[in-house]
């Protein structure tokens, strides 16, 4: 029994770290997208 219980609370960490990993990509795909927009008008005020 113990030993299911570790492999249960292993789990649990790294489900804790997943759901961590996926946030923090979130929010580089996010800062990429704005990070493209500014690129794309940069360019188009470069053009003008």
């Amino acid at each position: 029994m113990g030993k299911r219980k570790q492999r249960s609370d292993k789990k649990s960490e790294d489900q804790i770290e997943i759901e961590r990993l996926q946030q923090e990509l979130q929010e580089q795909e996010k800062t990429t997208a704005k990070l493209s927009t500014l690129l794309v008008l940069q360019k188009k005020l470069s053009i003008c």
